[in-house]
């Protein structure tokens, strides 16, 4: 360490003074210094002038003494200086943002120079690896194209009707989402379309935050070329894996191919034949696996979030991103078109193979899918039914029609709405092993018995018959009771 004699004054900020940590929120110092102060350098210490964060009260004034014995390993990243302050058990990290570069120069060569062998050998490997990386000379290209399509896309459903924040999941439908019962029935281009629709402004918001900051090192790591390889399989393994885990679910959003890109920056610092020095490697690494783990976490946590499509495109991104890595140093790199053509038809047979049984399936399977897709017909015209009973009930209620109109009424406008609603049921039939056997019968048994108590109400109006409206009345009881059941049923199921 150099003595020094003077006593020399640098303007700084304590905390990152950008307008998107603004945004975003400020990381205090170890010493709950915020905002702008000074860093005074005199002989033998160091003194920290700012403000200091207090808790529901304003700032205040502070001044913090350091020893210059206890700070070492002093580093510069562009206008950012940091270094290590020696603790009790163990040392704190000073960063603090400076004017320009040359300013911050000149606080790191007023500041000890004292390194440490291990922080020594870090910004060896560090210096080593930024350089090979700048000698591929690969930039960014694929990740704002991706980030523009998909906002390009939001924009598009937005305009027809979609919504913003209160999503309509029918509209989103119709621009690809990766809806079971249609992507199972033929439309298997919903695998890949469905990467580029998000449910509302706040799923696409995260999701391109996500794929710009792991996105771009992960391009310059693999090149661009290969990472949109990368990026393509992560997303079809991941809308796959939702087919296999829920089928019947709308899933959308391009979180599957994103976590595909972090298992690939993991394959890539885990591969010994890429040559990552073993800190930079153990960087990424746990950073990784804590977005990782705090997603999935999540994930698990909180209702209409895909887990499956997470899980399956990390799954696909580490293994395709394994077979993908190369050397980081350029000079190591040979055949890169044959490597990548190879790796894509591997993953283009492995995604077929994993498919086949998802559009191949046995009987029962497939008649499960035809009773799903009839379900979902089902309800949109036991909703139609149901509104015409209403609007006749209203009609009664009032007084407004005669009996013979009444009668009409409900042979015309109400039990064919019935009908067809059941008919859409009697079109799907099932295997008798089949888990949704049970709730195919409990729905025709109360369609049935629908059509029978509306029978009975006609009759007994028509009568002028208050007996038989009692036990019409007692019929639509038990009717109902049995809807009761069959909503139970379907959670089960389904």
């Amino acid at each position: 360490m150099q003595p020094m004699t003077t006593e020399r004054t640098f303007a700084v900020h304590f905390t990152d003074p950008s307008a998107w940590a603004r945004v975003g929120g400020r990381q205090l110092q170890h010493w709950k210094l915020v905002g702008p102060g000074e860093i005074v350098v005199e002989s033998g210490r160091v003194l920290l002038r700012g403000r200091r964060h207090r808790p529901f009260w304003t700032s205040a004034k502070t001044e913090i003494a350091l020893s210059s014995g206890d700070l070492t390993n002093v580093i510069r990243e562009g206008s950012v200086v940091q270094c290590h302050v020696r603790g009790e058990i163990y040392p704190k990290v000073l960063r603090v943002w400076l004017v320009d570069e040359s300013t911050a120069e000149a606080l790191v060569q007023a500041l000890p120079r004292e390194r440490t062998a291990q922080f020594e050998k870090l910004v060896a490997e560090q210096s080593s690896f930024n350089t090979e990386l700048a000698a591929l000379g690969t930039r960014s290209v694929v990740v704002p194209v991706l980030v523009v399509l998909n906002c390009a896309v939001f924009a598009a459903t937005v305009f027809a009707g979609a919504g913003i924040f209160d999503v309509d999941g029918r509209v989103l439908v119709e621009w690809g989402t990766d809806y079971g019962p249609r992507t199972l029935n033929g439309e298997w281009w919903r695998l890949l379309t469905s990467t580029f629709v998000h449910f509302g402004l706040l799923h696409l918001a995260l999701n391109m935050w996500a794929l710009w900051g792991v996105g771009q090192l992960t391009e310059k790591l693999y090149g661009s070329a290969y990472f949109l390889v990368l990026y393509l399989f992560a997303g079809l393994a991941g809308s796959l894996a939702s087919l296999y885990w829920h089928p019947e679910v709308n899933s959308a959003g391009a979180s599957g191919a994103i976590f595909g890109v972090l298992g690939g920056l993991f394959a890539f610092v885990l591969n010994p034949k890429t040559r990552v020095p073993a800190s930079i490697a153990a960087t990424h690494r746990n950073s990784s696996l804590l977005f990782i783990f705090y997603n999935l976490v999540n994930g698990f946590a909180h209702a209409g979030i895909d887990n499956a499509a997470h899980i399956g495109g990390l799954v696909g991104g580490f293994a395709i991103g394994w077979l993908l890595a190369r050397p980081v140093a350029v000079d190591a790199r040979h055949d890169p078109l044959q490597r990548l053509s190879l790796v894509a038809v591997v993953g283009v047979v492995f995604l077929i193979a994993l498919a086949w049984p998802l559009f191949h399936p046995n009987a029962t399977v497939a008649a499960e899918r035809k009773f799903r897709q009839q379900f979902e017909l089902f309800a949109e015209a036991e909703a139609t039914a149901v509104a015409a009973e209403r609007e006749l009930r209203s009609v009664e209620s009032a007084g407004a029609g005669a009996a013979p109109d009444y009668l009409n009424r409900v042979a015309t406008s109400v039990i064919p709405k019935w009908e067809a609603a059941e008919a859409t049921i009697v079109a799907a039939p099932l295997p008798a092993d089949s888990h949704l056997a049970p709730l195919r019968e409990a729905l025709l048994e109360y369609l049935a018995q629908k059509r029978r108590v509306l029978t009975m109400f006609s009759e007994a109006v028509r009568d002028g018959d208050a007996a038989k409206a009692e036990r019409a009345k007692q019929v639509a009881d038990e009717n109902n009771a049995r809807a009761a059941k069959i909503q139970a049923l379907i959670r089960r199921v389904y």
